[in-house]
């Protein structure tokens, strides 16, 4: 059974993985497409896109190895947090997948983004242990604001930093004046360095442009791709909708850090639908969707074929985004 293959020896997953994530990218190597054109207000990628934006090979290669490097290390976090098996690389697959199943495979701004994402995702997290919470929480600030200059719209996820603090019960004041500082350290460094560089206006006009220009963005042009997305977002409903039912078997703090991600998702939902510059929903909820679509699989024991097929019509869904755009 081809779930079961998450179950068993970890070459074989690897192997897998590799072999299906080339099978996904071998189009863009062949055929590089160029970098996702970058907005005004993606201050940190604009500089990775005047670097990479003439060798498209090779910002394609790169973009590949950001995909499968934060792909292991999302298996990793969620391992070392006591989330998922420690003999399955499910989670790991799925995230490729869901990072590779865009229309313009290539550096982007969402992908940077993703990356310092996961790891104030691991920080808040780590917040079960209630020592050092002060120093979890600056770093996870800081983490979410990096992740901001390089995809504006991951400024919401400073959401996560409250709400963790809520889930884990700390009120105390220090910890929720250290977000503001933490959140704030790197957007006053961008904020000196526009003022000395006399960039300043030009940074203030584009975030005005950004926040006059939001409206909901749903593309309805290509049919079938609209349908493989329902279709992911009904397995990632059903998986969810099993974890909610059974979140009294889990113990208090596995559930507190699910419900960090289940938040994670509640932001993702909002910015895929948002998206209007850059449409990559698939890629915004790579975390949420990874963690409780492989959780699902992994635990029903039951009806193995049936999970099968559920799980090849996943993978054949995310196929479609890549090559039926």
């Amino acid at each position: 059974m081809l779930v079961n293959l998450f179950r068993k020896n970890y070459i074989n997953q690897y192997l897998f993985i590799l072999l299906i994530s080339i099978l996904l990218w071998v189009g863009s190597f062949i055929a590089p497409q160029p970098m996702a054109e970058y907005e005004s207000f993606s201050y940190l990628y604009s500089l990775f896109y005047t670097l990479l934006s003439p060798f498209p090979l090779l910002a394609t290669i790169l973009a590949y190895i950001m995909v499968f490097t934060q792909g292991l290390m999302f298996n990793q976090i969620f391992n070392r947090q006591n989330l998922i098996p420690n003999n399955t690389l499910l989670p790991m697959f799925l995230y490729v997948l869901f990072l590779s199943a865009v229309p313009i495979q290539n550096l982007n701004p969402i992908l940077f983004s993703n990356f310092f994402i996961l790891l104030a995702i691991n920080r808040l997290m780590d917040c079960t242990n209630t020592q050092n919470v002060q120093d979890k929480i600056f770093s996870a600030a800081i983490l979410l604001s990096v992740a901001s200059l390089f995809y504006i719209q991951s400024l919401y996820f400073i959401l996560l930093l409250p709400l963790t603090l809520i889930i884990f019960k700390i009120y105390y004041w220090r910890e929720w004046v250290t977000i503001l500082f933490g959140y704030a350290f790197p957007q006053i460094i961008l904020i000196l360095y526009a003022f000395f560089t006399d960039r300043l206006q030009i940074m203030l006009d584009s975030l005005k442009i950004y926040i006059t220009s939001m409206s909901l963005n749903i593309d309805t042009t290509n049919k079938i791709v609209l349908i493989s997305n329902i279709f992911i977002i009904l397995v990632f409903a059903v998986s969810f909708f099993v974890y909610l039912i059974n979140t009294s078997e889990s113990i208090v703090a596995y559930r507190k850090k699910a419900s960090i991600i289940s938040w994670t998702f509640v932001i993702c939902i909002v910015l895929s639908l948002y998206t209007f510059v850059i449409p990559l929903p698939i890629q915004i909820c790579a975390i949420p969707f990874s963690f409780f679509i492989s959780r699902y699989i992994l635990k029903f024991k039951h009806k193995q074929t049936l999970i099968d097929i559920l799980f090849l019509l996943l993978v054949g869904a995310l196929f479609v985004n890549v090559y039926l755009v």
